[in-house]
This record gives C-alpha cells, structure tokens and sequence, in this order.
C-alpha cells in the first residue's frame, strides 16, 4: 500500500488528553495501555500489565532492596497487583522490552478478544523504514508505539496519532500531551509495537 501525504488514527481523539503514565519508568505500559484504548479495549490498565510482567519476568532480587523498603515483602507472587505497582512506581522495571511486554498483554487481551493482538515488529534498521512501517500501520488504521531516542540517553515510548509528510503526531504518556516529531530528525529505536487483527 503506497502512503498518503497525511493520515491520522481514526480512534486518535482518544488520547486527548491521554492517559498519562502513572510510574516514572512506565512509558511501554502506559503506551500498552494507550494503544489498546485506541484499538477499544479499555479494560487493561498499566497497573494489570505492569504486574503481570512483574510477575513473568522480574526475579527477586532486582531491586530487593528498594522492594524491602517500599513493599515489604519481595516474593512477586505474594503481593497484590497494588503491591507490585507501587514497589515499581519509582524504580526502573528490569528486562523491560517490546517483545515481553507484548507477551504479557496479548495473555491479558486474550480474556476480553480473540480478534486482536500486539505484533512487534523487529530490526528496521533505519529513519526511513522505521517511518514507512509507521505510516504504513496509520494507514492501515493500526495503532502503533515507537521508541525515540531520549536527548539523554535511552529511548522514551510514543503512541503515534497521525503524520503528515515531515512530522508524526505522537502522545507522550509521560508529558500527558501530544507533541510533534520531526521523521528525518528523530532517532529512532529498531523496532515498534503494532495492534493487530489476530491471525489464528
């Protein structure tokens, strides 16, 4: 399918204003959270993904410490899902990543929808493939996270709304509002988070 000059998310209103981050390192379950209420599913919230991946994927003790101090105990499988949430709320979540955050939602989107699941898309290996498969998912009506590079260091998760010719549309869970980003200037991750139609 050949891109138009310009497109936006048909559910793109959604997110305005959106659904700020409720963890200072949060930005994929925020943007987990985001995308799947543009896609019509509003009953997964980032605190259900953040535990569920806590759960799967965080091992005591990462963060022990800090866990000891804030929670209590730091068995994962203990404490309640507000437990975890609040354990993690000022702390980075190890082994964040598009493809385990996929894993964990798409077993939480399973209970509410068998028409949908989150995709990752791996290894665009540059500003412009990255764009195109971008444009191609708006297109398509897809909602779609990327990773941009953070000025200081790391990446930072955006949900895209829309993009005309040079700029994208994105919302930025952790400034709650929807900012614009410059397609040949922005530093791009090497891989995106797409909801799409189940194939089963």
């Amino acid at each position: 399918m050949t891109s138009s000059p310009s497109s936006r998310l048909s559910t793109a209103s959604l997110l305005a204003p959106g659904n700020r981050q409720r963890g200072d390192y949060w930005c994929i379950p925020a943007g987990i959270e985001n995308l799947l209420r543009c896609g019509g599913y509003s009953t997964i919230s980032q605190e259900a993904v953040v535990a569920s991946f806590v759960r799967q994927h965080v091992q005591p003790p990462a963060g022990a410490d800090t866990l000891r101090e804030s929670a209590g105990p730091t068995d994962f499988a203990l404490m309640s899902d507000d437990e975890i949430c609040r354990a993690f709320q000022r702390i980075p979540i190890p082994s964040a990543n598009f493809g385990a955050f996929a894993t964990v939602t798409n077993a939480l989107l399973a209970q509410v929808t068998a028409s949908r699941r989150l995709r990752v898309v791996r290894g665009l290996a540059d500003s412009a493939t990255y764009a195109q498969t971008v444009r191609s998912a708006i297109d398509e009506d897809e909602p779609i996270l990327i990773s941009l590079e953070n000025p200081t260091g790391g990446f930072h998760i955006v949900a895209v709304l829309g993009y005309t010719p040079k700029v994208l549309d994105v919302y930025d869970p952790e400034l709650d509002r929807v900012i614009r980003v410059d397609i040949s200037a922005s530093a791009f991750g090497s891989d995106c988070l797409i909801l799409k139609e189940s194939k089963t």
